[in-house]
């Protein structure tokens, strides 16, 4: 084993079969938003991102946020 990373993410999988792989769509790299009014009126927005990887030799999909974005400049008003 190389590192934890190899043996934690894989590339595809073998353990589901195609019509019960119903993530597969959310793989990828996705850019979000959120929103929130935490008090007083006052709005807050960030912008973050979202990773979805298949994991355990493809038996599963895990995600990450990620906020504020490693592109972000932090919270947006």
């Amino acid at each position: 084993m190389d590192s934890f990373i190899d043996a934690l993410l894989s590339e595809k999988t073998n353990k589901i079969p195609d019509e019960y792989d119903w993530f597969a769509p959310l793989l990828g790299d996705w850019d979000c938003d959120y929103y929130d009014e935490p008090s007083d009126g006052y709005k807050r927005h960030v912008k973050g991102e979202w990773l979805f990887r298949r994991i355990l030799e493809g038996a599963g999909i895990q995600d990450i946020f990620i906020f504020p974005s490693g592109g972000s400049q932090g919270f947006c008003r």
